[in-house]
């Protein structure tokens, strides 16, 4: 885990990495307006596909199980207007700390224009399942995408 300065130190030396990830950062609220978030996310964008030789693996709050409020994780608290298609701020409550926290919802076509802007096409989806469903995907917290940088034309 790397913080601010030694990020920007590493962008400064132009070191590259095979894989860089990021992990939820995406999730989380990061500042109150959406205009300021958005500021944010291009900017972690930025340096992670700097940093990155050649894949980046990106881990969200999985959006298409949003609207499934609980699973084995944790609960979703949904305000009354939630709908899929827009930018949401909710709660989540986790169990296993009993502590809860503001998460982002942002339907999956944010994330694939997100990395098209950045010149990432998505090599493999992968969805986590709840540990309690033995077969299929009938809820799911987290997606992870695996994303490789396009070659410069």
């Amino acid at each position: 885990v790397l913080d601010y300065a030694e990020t920007e130190e590493l962008i400064a030396k132009k070191t590259k990495f095979d894989s860089v990830l990021c992990s939820l950062i995406l999730c989380h609220p990061l500042a109150e307006s959406k205009q300021e978030r958005l500021h944010i996310i291009n900017q972690i964008m930025a340096d992670i596909t700097t940093l990155s030789n050649k894949y980046i693996v990106m881990v969200v709050c999985n959006p298409l199980y949003t609207y499934q409020t609980c699973s084995t994780l944790q609960k979703r608290i949904l305000p009354d207007n939630f709908n899929y298609k827009n930018e949401t701020r909710f709660i989540k409550k986790i169990y296993s700390s009993g502590r809860e926290r503001f998460d982002i919802h942002r339907p999956l076509s944010f994330y694939e224009n997100l990395f098209e802007k950045y010149n990432l096409s998505i090599k493999e989806i992968i969805q986590t399942k709840d540990r309690k469903q033995t077969s299929g995907i009938k809820n799911s917290d987290f997606i992870i995408f695996i994303l490789k940088q396009n070659k410069h034309e």
